[in-house]
């Protein structure tokens, strides 16, 4: 199954959060678990949602710590895809995170 999870910042996220818990489950069962922020999204010409999304490069994680380090790092597979394309997409931002000059996230 293919999986994208929306947050808020790929950037911001945090060891302890659920959102990487769940990506690395997934991943560890052998699944695609992909990550897009907020800010990743756009129109294509043919008005198809795309994002530029994140995939941790292993297929296995031992802990969130080791998954969300891969994530923000250089080492993660960066791939623009159209949003049709995942099976799910799970929203995981958090709009009260959101202030100041990024209230339209």
């Amino acid at each position: 199954m293919k999986l994208a999870l929306f947050v808020n910042n790929i950037m911001t996220e945090e060891v302890g959060y659920t959102t990487n818990r769940l990506a690395m489950a997934a991943i560890n069962r052998g699944h695609e678990a992909w990550v897009i922020g907020a800010d990743d999204f756009k129109y294509n010409r043919d008005n198809k949602i795309m994002a530029t999304a994140k995939h941790a490069p292993k297929s296995s994680y031992k802990s969130s710590e080791t998954y969300l380090k891969d994530l923000q790092s250089a080492k993660a597979k960066q791939e623009e895809i159209c949003v049709d394309d995942f099976d799910v997409l799970f929203l995981r931002s958090d709009p009260s995170n959101e202030t100041g000059p990024r209230t339209w996230a």
